[in-house]
């Protein structure tokens, strides 16, 4: 993922364009942050792109008093009817669910690299089963 343009300061409003997929297939996104309540929830909700709708919620979730849990809630809708439920449950759930799997473990390296010495406090959760076509 690239980020193409990204309004400053982020708040309720702002909008987001970046570019997904391989140089071969680079896919436009435009994001619209519908709810920002920092440092716990953030909310963007697809304007323009690939989706017929696409819902995310990025939750950082205290679980301990060095530890946090960084939840993704997913709901997304590829294209109306059978074959769009198909596409969805083939390709782009996994899809969708490798995706987050590395981006929890670059968080993970993350938190691990500003923090070395309370590396095993920090914690990154992952929870696939919040990825709802």
């Amino acid at each position: 993922m690239q980020v193409l343009a990204a309004e400053r300061p982020v708040r309720a409003g702002s909008v987001q364009r970046f570019a997904v997929g391989p140089p071969w297939l680079r896919i436009q996104w435009e994001a619209t942050i519908e709810q920002y309540t920092p440092p716990h929830l953030l909310v963007d909700v697809q304007r323009r792109g690939p989706f017929h709708r696409f819902r995310h919620a990025h939750y950082v979730v205290p679980i301990g008093a060095d530890c946090s849990a960084v939840v993704d809630i997913i709901e997304y809708e590829w294209r109306p009817g059978r074959l769009g439920r198909f596409v969805e449950r083939v390709l782009l759930h996994p899809l969708i669910t490798l995706l987050l799997r590395d981006r929890h473990r670059r968080l993970a390296a993350l938190f691990r690299q500003s923090a070395p010495a309370r590396a095993e406090s920090n914690a990154v959760c992952y929870v696939p089963e919040e990825v709802t076509p």
